[in-house]
């Protein structure tokens, strides 16, 4: 006898026990599921809010969205005009630019004119020079004096048609 209540009480606390752990557990499943839920009312309360606040727009929002929309497309206005202004000045440099490119074209192309002018005279020159040097030596001696101004004449001739040549050589 003492078996069969000790086995009946085993299987008593055994549903005791049982029944214990499914409350306690039921009981934190409650207490999770109360605290989820109340997060989750939070949360919506929150995005209700916002939700809220984003249909209905304050005036004072309004106003300063308005201003700073009016303060953007003032500032882009001005940039527009500075823009602007920058391209008429870039274009008339660059027009200047090709003004002064022009001039200093033409003015090379003339020096180079006046170089071929100059070198010419002087080949003329020193070519009239030798003849006469040549003439004189057939015809009999010079003078001493007109000998020496005859040879200093074509020696500057000469130099100077180095000088012209040098020069004009560089420039090329």
């Amino acid at each position: 006898m003492h078996a069969v209540v000790a086995e009946e009480l085993a299987e008593w606390s055994a549903r005791l026990a049982a029944e214990q752990t499914l409350a306690n557990q039921s009981e934190d499943q409650d207490e999770e599921e109360w605290a989820w839920a109340a997060k989750a009312d939070h949360r919506a309360d929150y995005w209700h809010e916002v939700e809220m606040a984003r249909q209905t727009p304050r005036a004072a929002d309004l106003k300063a969205a308005g201003q700073f929309t009016a303060s953007v497309d003032s500032w882009l206005r001005q940039q527009s005009r500075q823009l602007q202004a920058e391209r008429a000045q870039l274009k008339a440099l660059t027009e200047e630019l090709h003004e002064v490119k022009r001039q200093i074209q033409h003015s090379q192309k003339w020096r180079e004119s006046q170089f071929t002018m100059q070198n010419r005279v002087l080949h003329n020159e020193i070519a009239a020079l030798k003849q006469s040097i040549c003439y004189s030596k057939t015809k009999g001696d010079l003078n001493s004096s007109e000998k020496n101004a005859v040879k200093k004449r074509l020696s500057v001739s000469q130099d100077s048609l180095n000088t012209s040549n040098n020069v004009n050589n560089g420039n090329q």
